[in-house]
């Protein structure tokens, strides 16, 4: 089934009026929630210099020790206690575990990892944490896009971030480890449901080459300001306990509030599952923002639904849903009528299970997947692996968020220009490069100058990865049908999900080999550069709404410049039915002749 052409309606509505740009500044206010939940952990779980503690008194220092134990010289280390024994001539020593518990050189509140004794034997609790919330992100990244292509997007939006600043409240009241890591794994499954429906609508929000625009760039350097803005947040909370930090953190999800009055469901997904009276009522408010002629909006709106239709009369359709009146209008035709009710009712429904089976779709899923993983496993390993620049936590963390900013520069210059697929290859080249030489330089341990170009390497390696993490995060619901096009990016970034928890386990790798690392992201990534030549470029296509859609992109045409979803010419489509007296929006019931007849 062939679906309908979205684009003339959301340029015949101005792609970069006012009501667009609300709404992509409306969502992108999720992010906000996202990365301050996802980085949350690099403040509130903050390692504490600790040594045993002391006893109360001295009598409990005895604690049946023998006479042999010398009291005073008794050492308090970090993760035991030192005893010195006199044994005839020989002076020994005895190391028992830290019977009082520990002591901390902050205050107990400091953090999740004095207040927890996330410490010696226990440390490697802390990192957990983190293994768990990305385990929860795979879970969410399968359930909630499923959700949102059959639901919508504004509404699972709008629940997982009312979700996610339940479970970010919950963290701060956490009575123990144990409550803390479940709600860790909840935490990240809802986040994936808030970041994953911010990309999809904003790439369904704006028609052709203004997607780049907004859902290239404007994604990425979202994220990024969004993520740098964090800094300036837990850098005024420094003071506070991690509880308080927490839910301040939390706090920010009150947009949704915001979010629940004024965000509305993208058209594209509106059109795609026939909600025919909400788009004429949503596409009559966007008019009315843009400043608009609201005939022209409708009479591309009807042109590109039914293009042999006789007639409706679409602006007899209330702006409020309150108004709706169930009954028919009675200017409709009534066969425009019957063939309204059966668009509505030809619906393509599409699965995980259609993803794997249709073949079209498993590859280039399967393409995504390996594009996924690389990324987040590079991207991540890089960002616990790259050391502290400085000695303040806050500053390092934002020089290694601010190295994401070039790429969002080189996503705006390029994306529109040499395309997706091209611009994913160049960032895939720039970390291949950076990572490869990185590696080599590191193996030079005793010279000091390669060590800096080292350093410079892998940061040029970290824009590359992460230019070409936004741009997949973009290219990705570009390629699959509007229907699957959530649930795509979904188990994309599940893939992603299981990179990232590898990515704490290259710490260990280079501690045994220092060079691996860079070689073995640096080949990886020059790997991917086959993969990705087998994708299709999506740069002046309009999304497809049904599987058929897509398979059109696969046939050869001629034609150079912008298409739509047939390979035909689209420049000026709108101009077209605009300036076309076939259909009459004026109220009044003008019979016209039909096409087909």
């Amino acid at each position: 089934m062939k679906g309908v052409e979205v684009d003339p309606v959301l340029e015949a509505l101005k792609p970069l009026g006012v009501y667009q740009l609300l709404q992509a500044f409306l969502i992108y206010a999720g992010y906000f929630a996202c990365s301050y939940q996802l980085f949350s952990i690099i403040f509130i779980g903050q390692k504490v210099e600790h040594a045993c503690a002391h006893p109360g008194n001295q009598s409990d220092t005895e604690f049946h020790l023998s006479d042999d134990f010398n009291i005073s010289a008794i050492q308090y280390g970090r993760c035991e206690i030192v005893v010195p024994t006199n044994s005839s001539e020989d002076v020994t020593s005895e190391n028992i575990p830290c019977l009082y518990g520990m002591q901390y050189e902050k205050p107990r509140d400091f953090s999740i990892v004095s207040e927890f004794d996330l410490v010696c034997d226990r440390a490697t609790l802390q990192g957990l944490t983190q293994t768990v919330l990305t385990v929860g992100q795979g879970v969410g990244a399968i359930l909630f896009p499923a959700l949102s292509d059959r639901f919508g997007r504004k509404r699972i939006h709008i629940i997982t971030h009312v979700l996610l600043m339940s479970g970010g409240f919950a963290l701060g009241v956490a009575p123990n480890y144990l409550a803390f890591t479940v709600i860790k794994f909840f935490v990240g499954a809802v986040q994936q449901g808030v970041v994953l429906t911010v990309v999809t609508a904003n790439v369904e929000n704006f028609p052709g080459i203004y997607r780049g625009i907004v859902g290239g760039f404007g994604q990425s350097f979202a994220w990024a300001v969004v993520t740098m803005s964090f800094t300036i947040w837990a850098y005024f909370l420094r003071l506070e306990s991690w509880r308080v930090q927490q839910l301040a953190i939390s706090s920010v999800s009150a947009i949704v509030l915001l979010q629940m009055i004024f965000l509305d469901e993208p058209i594209r997904w509106l059109m795609a599952n026939g909600r025919t009276n909400e788009i004429v009522r949503l596409l009559k408010k966007a008019a009315k923002i843009n400043r608009v002629n609201e005939k022209n909006v409708l009479r591309v709106f009807q042109h590109v639904q039914n293009p042999d239709m006789e007639y409706t009369a679409l602006d007899d359709v209330p702006a409020k849903a309150d108004d709706v009146d169930t009954s028919p209008p009675a200017a409709l035709n009534h066969r425009a009528v019957r063939m309204e009710l059966e668009t509505e009712k030809v619906v393509e429904k599409l699965t995980l299970l259609d993803l794997v089976k249709n073949s079209r779709l498993r590859k280039n899923a399967c393409s995504f997947w390996a594009i996924w993983f690389i990324n987040s496993l590079t991207y991540f390993a890089l960002y616990l692996t790259s050391g502290s620049l400085t000695d303040n936590i806050h500053l390092s963390f934002f020089l290694n968020v601010l190295v994401e900013v070039p790429a969002c520069i080189i996503l705006i210059v390029c994306i529109n220009r040499i395309g997706r697929k091209k611009t994913l290859m160049l960032l895939h080249s720039i970390a291949a490069v950076g990572l490869l030489t990185s590696g080599i330089m590191r193996s030079f341990q005793g010279n000091s100058q390669l060590q800096i170009a080292a350093t410079v390497m892998s940061l040029l390696g970290k824009l590359g990865i992460s230019g070409s993490f936004n741009c997949v995060f973009f290219y990705t619901p570009e390629v699959f049908p509007t229907n699957i096009r959530n649930l795509a990016v979904g188990t994309g970034s599940t893939a992603a999900r299981v990179g990232g928890m590898i990515a704490p386990f290259t710490g260990i790798l280079a501690d045994h080999v220092i060079w691996a690392p860079g070689a073995i992201f640096g080949t990886c990534n020059m790997l991917i550069l086959i993969i990705i030549r087998s994708l299709p470029e999506s740069m002046g296509r309009e999304l497809p709404q049904t599987v058929a859609d897509l398979e059109t992109w696969y046939i050869p045409s001629k034609t150079a410049h912008s298409s739509d979803i047939s390979g035909r010419d689209t420049s000026g489509t709108t101009e077209r039915i605009l300036k076309s007296d076939t259909i009459n929006l004026s109220g009044a019931a003008i019979p016209m002749q039909s096409k087909q007849e």
